[in-house]
C-alpha cells in the first residue's frame, strides 16, 4: 500500500511539475509575442487590396514632401485610383492635390492623407490627415455638400464588407471633417451625400 501511495505522490508531483512548465512556457511565448509586436492577424477580406503597382508622380515635389519610405496607395473606387486625386478644395480656381500614402514605422504602417497645394512653381503639403481603416477604397474630390467647391473625398476598408467615408470641406481657410458614413460599395455614393 505504501509503495503505491509513494508512486501515487510521485506521478502528482510530475503532473504538477509539468502543467507548471507549460503554464510557464506558454507565458513565456505569449510575453515573447507581446514584445516583439505581434497581433492578432487581419482577415483576408481585410488584406485585399487593389495592386499598388508603381505611382510615377506628375510633380516631383510630391515624393520629396512625403515622409522617407512612403508608397502611395491606390484606391479600388473614385477618381483617385492612382492614388492621387486633383480638384479646387479653397475655390481659388487652382486645382489642390490629395495624396493618400503609407506610412511605415518601426512597429506599424499608417495610412495618411496629404492635401497638396501649389504656390508658384512649388508643392508644399497645407493638410494631412491620418485614415480611419485598414485601406483605401475610395477617394476623389468632388462637391459632396452641393456648396459648388469641391470637397475632398476618403473610403476606408474598415473589415468585412464594411466602409466608411470621410468627407473634408474647406471653412474659414482650413480643411475641416464635414461628415462621415457608411457605405457598402461605389454605388452607395453616387446616390446623394
Amino acid at each position: 500500500m505504501s509503495v503505491y501511495n509513494n508512486i501515487r505522490t510521485l506521478t502528482s508531483e510530475v503532473n504538477i511539475q509539468m502543467t507548471g512548465r507549460r503554464i510557464l512556457a506558454g507565458m513565456s511565448i505569449a510575453s515573447l509575442c507581446w514584445l516583439s509586436g505581434c497581433g492578432m492577424p487581419a482577415a483576408p477580406e481585410d488584406l485585399i487590396n487593389p495592386p499598388s503597382g508603381n505611382v510615377i508622380f506628375p510633380h516631383a515635389s510630391f515624393r520629396e514632401l512625403l515622409p522617407e519610405g512612403s508608397k502611395v496607395v491606390n484606391s479600388a473606387h473614385g477618381t483617385g485610383s492612382s492614388g492621387i486625386s486633383y480638384g479646387d478644395v479653397d475655390g481659388d480656381g487652382v486645382d489642390e492635390a490629395v495624396v493618400v500614402y503609407e506610412e511605415s514605422t518601426r512597429n506599424e504602417k499608417l495610412i495618411k492623407a496629404a492635401l497638396f497645394k501649389q504656390h508658384g512653381n512649388k508643392w508644399r503639403i497645407i493638410w494631412d490627415t491620418a485614415g480611419s481603416g485598414y485601406g483605401l477604397d475610395y477617394a476623389a474630390i468632388r462637391d459632396a455638400d452641393q456648396d459648388g467647391t469641391s470637397d475632398i473625398m476618403l473610403g476606408w476598408s474598415l473589415g468585412r464588407e464594411e466602409k466608411g467615408l470621410d468627407i473634408y470641406v474647406w471653412r474659414d481657410n482650413d480643411i475641416k471633417l464635414w461628415k462621415q458614413k457608411g457605405y457598402r460599395g461605389p454605388s452607395d455614393l453616387d446616390q446623394g451625400e
